[in-house]
């Protein structure tokens, strides 16, 4: 069995592992009650998950000059946000799943203390992309 990749798209995975790994989960589980409701937040943006969270992670952003933090700031900035002040900093991820007629979304919040201060959509697939939440 062979793996066959469009090399059109073939960036995007590569890309989404590197921000993934680049973040650095800490994989430290906190207790979904002790943050913003994030479902809350989600749905008045238009997406409707069940509770609770399928995670709450704490991870460390890039830093600044990263080129993986450069690019994950532009999505961010689609939607309104700027990560500039948290960069380099330990944040809160809260991830929903969220599905869209046979697509299966990961919807990703990051806090600041309870502040919301940005996330985004990922389509779970091995080609999938990366978008921002205000992006549907």
């Amino acid at each position: 069995m062979f793996l066959t990749i469009k090399w059109k798209k073939a960036w995007i995975f590569p890309l989404l592992l590197a921000i993934i790994v680049y973040i650095g989960v800490t994989a430290q589980g906190k207790d979904a009650d002790t943050h913003p409701n994030g479902s809350e937040i989600l749905r008045s943006l238009g997406y409707e998950v069940s509770e609770p969270p399928l995670e709450v992670v704490s991870v460390r952003l890039a830093e600044e000059n990263s080129p993986v933090f450069q690019n994950y700031n532009r999505l961010q900035q689609e939607s309104g946000f700027d990560l500039s002040p948290y960069a380099g900093k330990e944040v809160t991820r809260m991830t929903y799943t969220y599905q869209e007629g046979d697509l299966t979304w990961r919807l990703n919040l990051l806090f600041d203390g309870d502040t919301f201060i940005g996330g985004d959509r990922c389509s779970v697939k091995l080609d999938g992309v990366m978008l921002p939440l205000s992006n549907r």
